[in-house]
C-alpha cells in the first residue's frame, strides 16, 4: 500500500466487502496470519506527530488491551538507525483512553454544534462499547460471520474518526505527539504491539521524519467541467482521506457547504487510480460559481486542495437536420434540401453545409452560415470527377452542433472521356504483344476496351475489357497484353482503344496503333535467267523471288573447283542485272544469288551458273606510259600501267633514236614491275619508247602510244 496515503480507505473497503459476503479462506495461511502496523509522521508546532494503524480488525481488538510501544532513534546520514539505538518515549505502553479519561475530555471540551459529527464521542463509544454477552458457538457459522462483520465495522469507523479528529485518534491510542523532538533533526520512529497477538505475527511499523514546520501543499490541479445544468469537479488522488466541498454564488465573498459530511471514495484493490470527483447538480446555466475543495489528512488537518471558478453551460445541441437527398439539377448545380423536427429549438442560430468525397470525411464547409429558416442550398463547386457526400450541420447560439447523416448525390454524367492515346506497342518472337496507353486525365475513368484487326480496313473486334472503380489499379493500369499468330502472311497487327467512365460513357476510338510482326520467314530465292560472256566480262540477268520485304540481293562467286563462295557484290532489291568485269579470259567462274529481307532473314542460294570469258587474241593496250631521264646515272626510266592481269603475260619494249624508227628493244616479265630502266644510251639525242603486251598463247596488244625523251 502507498504509505503516503493512510490505511483508512483500504480498511473501510475490507469492512464493506465483509459486510456483503463471507471471506474466502486464503491460500497462503502464513500471509493470512501476518499483520502490519503502518505509521505516518510529520513535524508540528509542538513536536513530531505520529499516526498509525494496524491492517486487521482482530489485531486492533487485541491492541486495545495490550497497547503500543513507541520508540525513537536519531537517524544517520542515510536516514536509518541501528536496532540498539531505539529508546521508548513513555514508561509503558500507549493504551486507548479509559472511561474516566473520556469523561474528563468531554467535561473540558465544548461539544460541536448541531449537525456536526462528534468524532471523539463516536471514538469513545467504539472503545467502550465492546461486545458482551453469551459466548458464540464455534459451530454457528452465521453467528461467527455476523460477529466478525460487526468487529470490522467498528474497526473501520474507529479509523475514520481518528482521521477526522486528533482527540479521537489520541483516545483510540492511534496518535502520539513527541514534544521532546528537536526542531530540524531527523528521527526514526518504531511502533509495535506491547504484547504478542497470537496466532497473528504483527510487523513493527517504522517511519523516518525530519522535524521541520509543516507547510500544507495546495493542490493546483482542481478542475471544473462545465456541463448543461451541472458542474463536475475533479482533482487527483492525494494524501487526503476525505474531502469537503464549498460553493460561492457571490464571486468568492461567502461560501456555503455542499457536502454535509465529508466525501470519501472507496476503491477496490487494484482499481485504476482515477481522480476524485464531485458533481454539483444544483446550478443555473451561465451563472458564475466559485468552488473550494478541502481535504482531511490522517493527522486530522483540513487543507485547501484548490479553488476554481465555473458555470453551467448549454451543452444540448439542436435537433439534427434530416437530409432526404441531394439532386444534380443542372450542369453545375446540386440542390441540397433538409428539414427539422418540430418543435425547432428556440436557440437555433443557423446551418452550414459540408461536403467531402468520402462518406466518412473529413468534411469541409462549402456554405456560409445560413439563417435558422434556411432549408436548402445550391452547390456549384462540387467535384464532377469524384463522389460527393453532403452533411448539414445545425448550430445553436451556444455553439452546440448537430450533424445530419451523410447524403450522396448521383451526378448526371453524359460527357465521355477523351479518346485514349497510345504510348507504344511491340511484339516478341512468340507472338506476345505488349501495348501501353497513356493514362486518361479524367478521374472517373473506370477502364479501357481494346480492339484488334489484321488490316486497317477490316472491322476491329473487342479483345479485352479492363474495368475498375475509377481509382483502382485495374482502371489505371494502362499496360495491356495480347497474343497473336506470328507465322502469317500479314506483316502487322492493328489496335484501337476506347475509354469508359463510371457512367459507361464511352470515348471515341483512339488512333490506330500498328504493331509489326517479327519477320521469321526467309524470302524466296532469286532465279538467274541469263548468262553472257565476252573476253573481259560476265553478264548475269536474274529474277527476284517475289517477297515484298526484300532489302538486297547478294551475289556470290567462286572459281570452278573451289569449295567456298566469295561475296562479289550486294545489289538493291529492284536490281535484276550484274556485270562482272573483274574476270580473266579462259577462267571458268560459278555464280549464285541470295535474297536478304529487312529483318535480316536470308533465302536459300539460287541455282548456280557457270561462265568462262573467251580469249579474242587481242590484249588491251598498255596505258599511262612515262619516261624520265636521270642526268646523274645517265639512265632513262620507262613506266606504264598493265591493262590486264593473266598468267603467261610479258611486255615488249620498243625504242627509236633520233627518228630512225621503233624497233623491238627489250622484254620484261609480267611478274616484275611495269617498268624498264634503259642503261644503254647511245649519247645525246632524242629517244622514243612504246610498249606492247604479249601472251604465251600468241595473243598480243596493239602498240601503246609513243613517249619521247631528249638527252642533252
Amino acid at each position: 500500500m502507498n504509505t503516503t496515503r493512510f490505511l483508512f480507505a483500504a480498511l473501510v473497503l475490507i469492512v464493506a466487502a465483509r459486510c456483503s459476503a463471507q471471506d474466502a479462506i486464503p491460500a497462503d495461511l502464513d500471509e493470512a496470519l501476518r499483520a502490519r502496523i503502518h505509521v505516518l509522521a510529520r513535524g508540528g508546532d509542538d513536536g513530531v506527530i505520529l499516526r498509525w494503524a494496524v491492517d486487521k480488525a482482530v489485531v486492533w481488538k487485541k491492541a486495545r488491551t495490550t497497547g503500543f510501544i513507541v520508540e525513537r532513534a536519531e537517524a544517520d546520514a542515510r536516514g536509518a538507525a541501528p536496532a540498539n539505538a531505539f529508546r521508548p518515549l513513555m514508561d509503558g505502553p500507549l493504551l486507548p483512553w479509559t472511561a474516566a479519561q473520556w469523561q474528563a475530555y468531554f467535561s473540558a471540551t465544548p461539544r460541536p454544534p448541531e449537525g456536526v459529527t462528534d468524532y471523539p464521542l463516536a471514538a469513545a463509544a467504539l472503545t467502550e462499547g465492546a461486545e458482551t454477552g453469551a459466548r458464540i458457538d464455534p459451530g454457528d457459522l452465521a453467528a461467527l460471520t455476523e460477529a466478525r462483520t460487526r468487529e470490522d465495522m467498528r474497526f473501520g469507523f474507529a479509523l475514520y474518526a481518528a482521521d477526522r479528529n486528533a482527540s479521537a485518534a489520541e483516545g483510540l491510542g492511534l496518535r502520539y505527539v513527541d514534544r521532546t523532538a528537536t526542531r530540524g533533526k531527523t528521527y526514526v520512529y518504531r511502533v509495535r504491539l506491547a504484547a504478542a497477538a497470537a496466532p497473528y505475527r504483527v510487523d513493527t511499523g517504522r517511519v523516518t521524519v525530519k522535524n521541520d514546520p509543516y507547510v500544507p501543499k495546495r493542490n493546483a490541479l482542481l478542475r471544473a467541467t462545465e456541463n448543461d445544468g451541472w458542474i463536475l469537479l475533479t482533482w487527483p488522488r492525494t494524501v487526503y482521506s476525505s474531502a469537503r466541498v464549498e460553493r460561492s454564488t457571490d464571486r468568492g465573498a461567502t461560501f456555503t457547504a455542499l457536502t454535509r459530511t465529508p466525501q470519501m471514495t472507496v476503491r477496490a484493490p487494484g482499481a485504476p487510480d482515477e481522480p476524485e470527483a464531485f458533481a454539483d447538480t444544483l446550478v443555473t446555466n451561465y451563472r458564475p460559481y466559485v468552488y473550494r475543495v478541502y481535504g482531511s489528512t490522517a493527522f486530522a488537518d483540513e487543507e485547501l486542495i484548490g479553488e476554481v471558478s465555473a458555470m453551467g453551460r448549454d451543452r444540448t445541441a439542436p435537433g439534427a437536420p434530416f437530409v432526404p437527398g441531394a439532386k444534380h439539377t443542372a450542369a453545375r448545380a446540386v440542390r441540397i434540401t433538409w428539414s427539422m423536427e418540430e418543435p425547432v429549438a428556440a436557440d437555433l442560430a443557423g446551418f452550414r453545409v459540408l461536403r467531402d468525397t468520402k462518406e466518412d470525411g473529413p468534411y469541409s464547409a462549402i456554405s456560409p452560415v445560413l439563417g435558422p429558416g434556411a432549408r436548402e442550398f445550391i452547390d456549384t463547386t462540387f467535384n464532377d470527377a469524384d463522389a460527393n457526400y453532403y452533411i448539414v450541420a445545425a448550430r445553436d447560439t451556444a455553439g452546440n452542433i448537430a450533424r445530419s447523416l451523410p447524403s450522396y448525390v448521383a451526378l448526371i454524367d453524359s460527357t465521355p472521356p477523351m479518346a485514349p492515346r497510345w504510348v507504344r506497342g511491340s511484339m516478341d518472337s512468340t507472338g506476345r504483344v505488349t501495348l501501353t496507353l497513356r493514362v486518361n486525365p479524367e478521374r472517373d475513368v473506370m477502364g479501357y476496351r481494346i480492339l484488334r484487326a489484321n488490316a486497317p480496313e477490316h472491322e476491329f473486334s473487342s479483345i479485352l475489357e479492363r474495368f475498375g472503380d475509377g481509382l483502382s489499379s485495374a482502371a489505371r493500369d494502362t499496360v495491356v497484353y495480347d497474343t497473336v499468330e506470328v507465322r502469317t502472311l500479314t506483316k502487322n497487327v492493328y489496335y484501337r482503344a476506347t475509354a469508359l467512365d463510371m457512367n459507361f460513357n464511352e470515348s471515341d476510338v483512339s488512333d490506330m496503333l500498328v504493331v509489326p510482326r517479327p519477320d521469321l520467314v526467309p524470302p524466296v530465292a532469286p532465279v538467274i535467267t541469263d548468262v553472257d560472256v565476252t573476253d573481259s566480262l560476265v553478264f548475269l540477268r536474274y529474277t527476284p523471288g517475289g517477297s515484298d520485304d526484300v532489302a538486297a540481293h547478294v551475289v556470290f562467286r567462286r572459281t570452278a573447283g573451289e569449295a567456298e563462295w566469295t561475296t562479289l557484290r550486294r545489289l538493291g532489291p529492284a536490281d535484276t542485272e550484274l556485270v562482272d568485269r573483274d574476270v580473266q579470259a579462259t577462267v571458268t567462274y560459278e555464280y549464285t544469288l541470295q535474297a536478304v529481307d529487312s529483318a535480316g532473314n536470308r533465302s536459300e542460294l539460287s541455282m548456280s551458273v557457270r561462265a568462262r570469258p573467251y580469249d579474242s587474241g587481242v590484249l588491251p593496250t598498255p596505258r599511262d606510259l612515262q619516261a624520265v631521264y636521270n642526268k646523274e646515272t645517265r639512265r632513262i626510266s620507262v613506266r606504264w600501267t598493265s591493262p590486264v592481269r593473266r598468267e603467261g603475260l610479258s611486255f615488249l619494249v620498243y625504242r627509236s633514236f633520233n627518228g630512225e624508227g621503233l624497233k623491238k628493244y627489250a622484254a620484261v616479265a609480267a611478274e616484275e614491275k611495269a617498268e624498264y630502266i634503259d642503261t644503254a644510251l647511245r649519247g645525246k639525242g632524242t629517244y622514243e619508247y612504246a610498249i606492247r603486251v604479249v601472251h604465251s598463247s600468241g595473243a598480243e596488244s596493239p602498240l601503246s602510244d609513243v613517249i619521247r625523251v631528249v638527252v642533252e
